[in-house]
């Protein structure tokens, strides 16, 4: 079971990789939960989480979408 942030609320983590890409890379990724393991939602406006990846310090920022409908 896994701790899930409630609206507002933000989970942080850390994602690992065999190998640094050379540019700084930055991408919102619109998510059905809060962790690198759920599904990419492809209703962005509507999405239950918002995932921030920065790709050249391997963090994440997971934010939950208080803007969407049901």
């Amino acid at each position: 079971m896994r701790n899930d942030p409630g609206q507002g609320q933000v989970l942080k983590g850390r994602i690992t990789k065999n190998q640094k890409g050379a540019r700084e890379m930055k991408i919102a990724i619109s998510s059905t939960g809060p962790d690198l393991t759920d599904l990419v939602d492809p209703r962005f406006g509507r999405c239950s989480f918002y995932v921030f990846v920065d790709m050249e310090t391997d963090e994440f920022l997971a934010v939950a979408n208080t803007a969407r409908t049901h």
